[in-house]
């Protein structure tokens, strides 16, 4: 049975484990009304915990990327519907008259659901792409670099400690370590705690500890500059010091009693180790998370003597190969600083690629291609800064209008299989990826070694590869920015509402740069 339902339905069914995020957003907005409208009372916390397990995003022939079903009965069970409510008519007599029930009890804000369908005590539903498109991006644009930010663990303290940390030229292997600490705690940080950085080093025998709050925001503050401590390379990190504790006294007074939060088990206060050590201490009061070691693809043998300056020399050469034709028009000295950057960012993403407890697996010759994955990623990013930057210079030359308000654009324009994917597949999961990433290291119980299998440490690499190559495909079936705007202007409704799905794109794909510590390329 496939019931359409009138436009004035609207609800998503999204939710994020159980919590109830403070951002505005398509993920929890309004799906509480839809299942109060099931269940005719209010919907808890604990609800929701429940609703979650009943609910499956689906892929399947039939239903188009972003239906969801519910699994009636067991959600049924664990929320006790009482008999006569619309969930208990739905699973026991499922016909046209529970769903013109369910159209007459739907409140008139409503409109993201197209269609929905109950068959085998499943409610299937297919969602309106173009409400479903205009929120996503209408949220994205507002927030802008703080879509995905959340407070959900706004009371929490995390104290993380990683062996050698400034040293970023070391063995590549610790380098890796190094990429996962600051990864960790930028997601840390947009879920609302602090993060409080503890580098550990060792000279002549003298063992030494400082400790940094990592700041998230020293980024936002300035796109080319960041308020933090150079590291020996020349590049920023994006940490700072304390600041509260100017004197040795106070600041070891501030550690102690961050030492005696967590050894008294203060469940606001979080110690974690990053290690490259498997040896686990079941008496340790830190969460372990082991990184695995950088391999030789060819041997397969630990790469003990590759540094991370010889890893980026062989990632340059790979970029400068692919790249000859391309950049020739620079400046040698610009040139060099810029293939740089873009090869420190390559490693970044190869190294945090593939999850944590696995090995990474390099190439040590010079003819390798490491860097091929990793650069389309960064290749698509700055296409779409180059499409942006044509269309505002077609617009200073008054060759396009000006770039309406969101909220005047109609994203039923957004009608390709590509555009849909990208707005619900990746645009709209960002926040549920960093809140997943997140709850998995609370969720973590102290001196498991099995523990971390259960962090995603690679989910947000894996992310912007995979949004890269829907945007690649995309970008290849799709002319975006006319060549005659005269002969095309009855296209101009379709081409806003492109503009403002790349712009979406490309503040979801800073955002998760950010977590990376990466510095993305405008051209390339």
């Amino acid at each position: 049975m496939l019931v359409s339902l009138m436009p004035t339905l609207e609800v998503v069914i999204s939710f994020t484990r159980g919590r109830r995020s403070t951002m505005a957003s398509l993920m929890e907005s309004l799906c509480p009304g839809f299942y109060e409208m099931l269940l005719d009372k209010p919907i808890t916390q604990e609800d929701f915990i429940c609703i979650k397990k009943c609910e499956k995003r689906c892929d399947h022939v039939h239903q188009g990327k972003g239906d969801v079903t519910v699994a009636l009965t067991p959600l049924e069970r664990n929320l006790v519907a009482e008999e006569g409510t619309l969930l208990a008519r739905l699973i026991h007599s499922p016909g046209e008259t529970s769903v013109e029930d369910a159209r007459q009890k739907a409140c008139t804000p409503l409109s993201q659901i197209r269609t929905f369908a109950v068959e085998r005590n499943l409610l299937k539903v297919f969602l309106d792409h173009k409400a479903v498109s205009s929120m996503v991006l209408k949220s994205i644009i507002t927030a802008g670099n703080c879509y995905g930010k959340s407070d959900r663990y706004k009371n929490k303290v995390v104290i993380m400690t990683c062996e050698n940390l400034e040293n970023t030229n070391g063995n590549i292997t610790s380098y890796r370590a190094q990429c996962l600490l600051h990864h960790l705690s930028r997601l840390l940080e947009l879920c609302g705690a602090e993060v409080l950085v503890r580098s550990l080093s060792e000279n002549n025998g003298d063992r030494r500890t400082e400790m940094y709050r990592s700041n998230l925001t020293s980024n936002e503050r300035s796109e080319s500059k960041t308020e933090g401590r150079s590291t020996p390379d020349g590049n920023e990190r994006l940490s700072e010091p304390i600041g509260i504790e100017t004197d040795a006294e106070s600041h070891l007074k501030f550690e102690c009693n961050l030492e005696s939060r967590i050894d008294c088990g203060d469940a606001n206060v979080l110690a974690m180790d990053v290690s490259l050590s498997s040896v686990y201490d079941s008496d340790s009061k830190s969460l372990k998370i082991l990184c695995g070691p950088v391999t030789c693809q060819q041997t397969g043998s630990k790469l003990t003597n590759y540094t991370t300056q010889q890893c980026c020399q062989n990632i340059e050469r790979e970029l400068e190969r692919a790249s000859e034709d391309k950049i020739s028009n620079e400046n040698e000295t610009h040139q060099t600083a810029y293939m740089h950057t873009l090869a420190r960012s390559c490693v970044s993403l190869i190294l945090l690629g593939v999850n944590h407890l696995s090995p990474v697996k390099l190439s040590t010759t010079q003819d390798s291609y490491d860097s091929r994955e990793s650069s389309f990623v960064m290749y698509n990013y700055a296409r779409i800064c180059a499409i942006l930057e044509r269309y505002t210079e077609s617009t200073n030359q008054k060759l396009i209008p000006i770039l309406p308000p969101i909220d005047e654009v109609n994203f039923i324009n957004l009608k390709h299989e590509e555009e849909w994917k990208l707005v619900w597949v990746y645009l709209h999961q960002w926040p549920e990826i960093v809140a997943t990433i997140v709850d998995g290291i609370f969720r973590c119980p102290v001196g498991d070694r099995k523990a971390m299998h259960r962090v995603g440490s690679a989910r947000v690499v894996k992310f912007l590869h995979g949004l890269a190559h829907c945007f690649s495909v995309y970008y290849n079936r799709i002319h975006i920015l006319p060549s005659n705007v005269d002969q095309c202007k009855h296209l101009l409704p379709q081409l806003w509402a492109r503009l403002y799905l790349l712009k979406g794109i490309k503040i979801i794909m800073e955002s998760a740069f950010r977590t990376l510590d990466i510095v993305p390329p405008c051209y390339m």
